[in-house]
């Protein structure tokens, strides 16, 4: 700012007007979270044969969403019958874990399978994503 129209601005002050001017043109973060529920079925139907699970508590808030995209079932029948399993953390103000299971394709490439958001890595929502994983078909067109 000081360099381009001469004004002095802190950090902070600069983060904060960031920070408004991406609400006013996306809408605040925590509307969007109020749409998963439509954006999970909006995957489904979208995407026959596709697998988006959302748990939510009694308070609206949601532990763990879980994403297989029909796609990457069918082109996962085409890669090395391994999968990558691994977690990374969120680092914002949401905090939380994305797991992921990964192939590798005929290439040698990563061929993304399914991932899922959840509250905290254990063996609870490691089991979960499993679960959910085990249940999508080999061949979603048949």
């Amino acid at each position: 700012m000081q360099g381009e129209i001469s004004v002095k601005i802190s950090y902070s002050n600069a983060l904060k007007v960031k920070d408004r001017g991406m609400e006013i043109i996306n809408g605040k973060e925590e509307d969007s979270y109020k749409q998963l529920p439509q954006y999970c079925l909006d995957i489904e139907r979208t995407n026959p044969n596709s697998k988006a699970v959302l748990e939510t508590t009694t308070d609206n808030k949601f532990p763990r969403m879980f994403v297989c995209y029909s796609v990457s079932a069918i082109g996962f029948t085409h890669c090395r019958p391994i999968l990558k399993l691994d977690s990374t953390y969120f680092k914002t103000k949401y905090l939380g874990i994305l797991l992921t299971a990964t192939a590798v394709d005929a290439n040698g490439s990563l061929f993304p399978l399914a991932f899922a958001t959840v509250d905290a890595e254990n063996d609870t929502n490691w089991l979960w994503f499993l679960q959910l994983l085990h249940e999508i078909p080999s061949n979603p067109n048949q």
